[in-house]
């Protein structure tokens, strides 16, 4: 998920990619520049390519995880990739709170 951080966004900085894994609960966050489908798969990229790929994504239904280079990105992965609904954030809702800690700590600096 993606935690908008608009008030530090004059600096560098935008938005937050936040991943969340279900099983564990450890949570990273990468700063992106922009919020475009590019920059979210080149971040999370590197991401996996430090970590390692998950079995599956669950993403919101946000623009940014709804883009093509996303979308191959994760296919060159075999990344099984299941949008959730925008709107619903109760269904992901590890996810929602690692934003809501995201969004917390950023506000503290």
């Amino acid at each position: 998920d993606l935690a908008e951080i608009g008030w530090v966004c004059k600096r560098r900085f935008c938005a937050v990619l936040v991943l969340t894994c279900h099983f564990s609960g450890f949570t990273v966050g990468s700063p992106l520049k922009n919020r475009k489908s590019a920059t979210v798969a080149t971040e999370m990229a590197s991401l996996f390519t430090l970590l390692g790929a998950p079995a599956s994504l669950r993403p919101d239904g946000g623009p940014c995880f709804r883009g093509r280079p996303l979308a191959e990105m994760l296919s060159l992965r075999a990344v099984r990739h299941r949008v959730e609904s925008p709107y619903a954030s109760f269904s992901n809702g590890l996810a929602e709170r690692a934003v809501a800690s995201v969004k917390f700590l950023a506000r503290q600096l």
